[in-house]
């Protein structure tokens, strides 16, 4: 079975670089020289990875959540590393004709259940079903591979009847965002299309290593954590929210172990070699907190400057802020814009994404 090399095997077999360095593998900050040439020759990487589908089940009963119903099911992947996921699908009790799925993976130390169910509630509300991938279980792989997964799970999905997954959404926070990316970078691979894509504050564009760029980040971090932990006290203290932020993180012993194992992915600079293989009439909306220096803003800004579809927002708060119930209404908005066109009789390739990423003023 075929696995994707490691970054420093990858950095021994890629092209170098002007300045000597390869494109697979950055371990600081890049060089003034460097800047133009963020990944220009890095390759995604093939897997072999297919779903166990004789071992895929339910985990627990079915849930209404308002506005539809959620399935959540164990997908074992047959790959190396016995790769195991909770993966979330919702039925929205009122589906748009045109039978889109937003799909969506979660950020770092966020399970499919709680937070997200808010998020899929809010978009099956819209006519959207969707369908969320938690963290690997039991293993560690690399950002790509669990994209390339994704990718995976949604034909077997296909397959089986569950959706036309030929057309997709996507939505991420975070690593989900991260990740993001290389669902887009993946798609074409799979003859697939990701119309539109609404991405919260990714980080680690480029490896993280004892640099200045990585002293910043270590002096603002406290800043950030304190963001988040407002934007979680805020989530408890609401009679409404209380029960969703329990179920979002796995606080147990196997959950802390899971924490570690999927951190380790994000800390080598994959996003930025992901970010750097979307489709240049890649359409989304990214959005950086304008107090996080976790994200890498400039250099996300410098790796997809050449896509014109992509609309960068900077919102106020720090990393943390995504948890924030007002993030999560704009997310509602801008996926509400294209249930609007949809609704109004447009198909998905007649959406206008002017309205979606400015709002009705811009589009006029």
């Amino acid at each position: 079975m075929a696995t994707a090399p490691s970054f420093r095997a990858t950095a021994e077999t890629s092209p170098p670089s002007a300045t000597g360095r390869s494109a697979g593998y950055l371990t600081a900050a890049p060089s003034p020289e460097e800047k133009g040439f963020f990944y220009s020759n890095y390759v995604l990487p093939g897997y072999d990875s297919t779903v166990d589908e004789s071992a895929i089940a339910p985990i627990g009963k079915p849930k209404e959540l308002g506005t539809g119903t959620a399935y959540l099911e164990s997908w074992p992947m047959e790959d190396e590393a016995s790769t195991c996921y909770k993966v979330m699908r919702c039925l929205a009790d009122a589906p748009a004709d045109s039978g889109l799925w937003v799909v969506k993976d979660t950020a770092w130390s966020m399970q499919p259940e709680g937070v997200n169910e808010d998020i899929a509630e809010k978009l099956m509300g819209l006519g959207f079903n969707v369908m969320v991938k938690g963290p690997e279980i039991g293993s560690s792989v690399p950002q790509s591979q669990s994209a390339f997964n994704t990718h995976t799970i949604l034909d077997v999905m296909s397959q089986r009847g569950d959706l036309d997954a030929s057309r997709i959404l996507v939505e991420g926070y975070s690593r989900g965002s991260m990740i993001g990316f290389g669902t887009n970078a993946y798609a074409q691979t799979f003859d697939r299309k990701v119309l539109y894509s609404n991405l919260t504050d990714p980080c680690v564009a480029v490896g993280i290593g004892l640099n200045n760029e990585t002293a910043e980040k270590a002096v603002t971090l406290p800043m950030d954590l304190a963001l988040l932990g407002i934007a979680v006290a805020k989530g408890l203290i609401n009679p409404k929210r209380t029960g969703a932020f329990l179920r979002t993180v796995d606080l147990s012993y196997e959950g802390a172990k899971q924490f570690v194992r999927t951190g380790k992915p994000l800390m080598n600079g994959e996003a930025g070699q992901l970010a750097a293989r979307t489709p240049l009439d890649m359409q989304a909306t990214i959005a950086f907190f304008r107090h996080s220096r976790t994200n890498d803003e400039n250099i996300f800004r410098q790796i997809l400057a050449d896509r014109p579809g992509v609309r960068f927002v900077t919102p106020e708060g720090g990393h943390g802020g995504a948890l924030d119930l007002r993030i999560i209404g704009n997310i509602a908005v801008r996926f509400g814009r294209i249930s609007e066109q949809l609704a109004e009789g447009r198909s998905p390739e007649e959406l206008d994404y002017r309205y979606i990423t400015y709002g009705l003023k811009s589009a006029d």
